[in-house]
């Protein structure tokens, strides 16, 4: 079996939630990352912009369900797209 390329997921994912009633930020948000995943914008680049756009709504817990599961995809530490350069070496440091 093939698996799905992670702009596939990420963008069913976008779309399934945008089927669902969301508040108008959360649909902002999501509409903006659709149209740069259709666009094949660079993925790290959404991926780290989707993060940072859905953090302050997921601390506020003001996220719709379908929005969670995205959230909870993009912290996937196993879901391609992230920049983690240095994360080894800061663990070094930390005392």
């Amino acid at each position: 079996m093939k698996r799905e390329k992670p702009k596939t997921v990420l963008l069913a994912e976008i779309n399934a939630c945008l089927q669902e009633p969301i508040s108008a930020k959360e649909k902002r948000i999501f509409l903006l990352a659709k149209r740069y995943l259709e666009k094949k914008k660079y993925l790290s680049a959404i991926v780290s912009s989707l993060q940072n756009a859905l953090t302050p709504l997921a601390i506020r817990e003001e996220l719709s369900d379908g929005g969670k599961k995205i959230y909870r995809l993009l912290l996937d530490p196993k879901f391609p797209g992230k920049r983690r350069f240095g994360v080894g070496i800061m663990s070094l440091f930390r005392g």
